[in-house]
């Protein structure tokens, strides 16, 4: 069913750009200003600067981050700072990385993925999604007629077919590995084998794929093809458009992590008080005393989580030396409210925040969650301690983090999680492995 082919990628010239990890960057939707900033000094070359340059007030429709994106890139072609494989390759991808005292190892292929509509359900989406940044992607797709990141997709291996292969091709030499500044270790095998490339794309040609990461720039990728095709009417389904840039994972990969992304509040339209007084109708609500810092919060509060199986376990905090847990006294309150939706759907952490605190008490919408003066999200439970002590935000939600095959019993049911409902770690670096149509 997914219909994958090798490429000729595009990639950082280290003899013209330096070290490759003051360039590589995280994927552009978890850039923030002041990380863009920090990655603009670490190098003129860093990847940010094409994939989510800055927006200037004198921006026009003839002269923006889109087309100063383009421009640029063109300037680094030209100096060779990015150059083309002469190859067509697959690329194995891997990152080794430790975390909370245990070890990972991060793989995948980095193919083209022949684009399809969603509702082909080849390829299957995991969660809601937004107009305003799959316009922005199209944006910048249009400009570039490039990829400078990969859509992260997930893929069932039960009889460790596709495995096989990568193990066979971690036992050889990698083509580039260096250390992040994180300390994870970047490694990619171009993979230039036609017997090895033909074995592989014939072995996804049954599998669905279901969108872990990039569900933007898979959107953005359509639209980009439908344009393309009617402005060529004559086009072939081998041309470029049609292909979008994929990195395939299997799900059982034990390398994957899964994050839950936290919530940090602007203004919820009440104090706190009044808050919690009004919470208490549907939620179990203790009290929680800890030390002021947000380093010893954080650890309290992973703890207070980590302690429990219960999956709709929560904690508010509105920047004191306390946290509130909370828990709901009754989710059944869903089956009325959502009655179209799989079991499955109901009683995902996500959907109970969703639907019985944010929406319900909070008043935020679901066309509110792409709106970052109404809500924010991070990973990092310290950011969201401290953007509250700082005043940044009124509160923020700590949540606990979804399973993969809940995931995927949602996508498989032909439903969508709510928007931001997991965090992928860890996630393909921006300017590793790109694409240019």
């Amino acid at each position: 069913m997914a219909n994958i082919r090798p490429f000729k990628a595009l990639q950082y010239n280290p003899d013209k750009c330096g070290q490759l990890s003051d360039v590589i960057a995280p994927p552009y939707d978890i850039i923030t200003p002041e990380r863009r900033e920090k990655y603009y000094a670490q190098s003129e070359y860093n990847i940010t600067r094409l994939s989510c340059g800055l927006i200037e007030d004198t921006d026009t429709a003839k002269n923006n981050r889109y087309t100063r994106a383009r421009d640029l890139l063109s300037d680094w072609l030209e100096k060779e700072v990015l150059k083309q494989n002469a190859q067509e390759c697959i690329y194995l991808y891997e990152q080794e990385f430790a975390m909370h005292n245990h070890h990972y190892i991060h793989r995948g292929f980095v193919t083209l993925l022949e684009l399809t509509d969603l509702s082909e359900k080849i390829v299957l989406p995991h969660e809601e999604t937004g107009e305003a940044p799959a316009a922005d992607r199209l944006a910048l797709l249009s400009e570039t007629d490039t990829y400078f990141s990969q859509v992260y997709c997930l893929y069932t291996d039960d009889e460790k077919t596709v495995h096989a292969h990568i193990k066979k091709i971690v036992q050889t030499k990698p083509d580039i590995e260096f250390e992040y500044k994180n300390g994870r270790i970047q490694r990619i095998w171009a993979v230039s084998d036609e017997k090895i490339i033909a074995e592989v794309q014939s072995l996804f040609k049954d599998k669905q794929l279901v969108i872990a990461d990039g569900h933007h720039r898979y959107n953005a990728a359509l639209k980009h093809r439908d344009a393309m095709r009617k402005k060529h009417p004559d086009y072939k389904p081998t041309d470029n458009f049609n292909y979008i840039l994929t990195i395939l994972v299997a799900v059982d990969n034990p390398g994957i992590v899964l994050f839950a992304p936290h919530r940090m509040i602007k203004n919820i339209g009440m104090d706190e008080a009044t808050a919690i007084s009004f919470l208490k109708d549907d939620f179990i609500i203790e009290k929680i005393i800890v030390d002021r810092s947000a380093r010893e919060l954080a650890a309290a509060i992973t703890n207070d989580l980590a302690s429990t199986n219960d999956s709709h376990i929560y904690t508010l905090y509105f920047g004191s030396n306390y946290y509130y847990r909370i828990l709901p006294r009754d989710i059944s309150e869903l089956d009325a409210m959502l009655p179209d939706k799989s079991p499955a759907y109901r009683k995902l952490s996500a959907t109970v925040l969703q639907k019985l605190l944010l929406e319900k008490y909070f008043k935020i919408k679901s066309e509110d969650l792409e709106n970052p003066d109404v809500i924010s999200y991070t990973r990092i439970i310290t950011e969201a301690l401290d953007a509250v002590q700082r005043g940044a935000q009124q509160c923020c939600v700590i949540t606990k983090p979804s399973k993969v095959q809940q995931l995927l019993d949602v996508s498989l049911a032909g439903e969508k999680l709510p928007p931001h409902s997991t965090y992928f770690y860890p996630k393909p670096f921006s300017g590793l492995i790109m694409y240019k149509m």
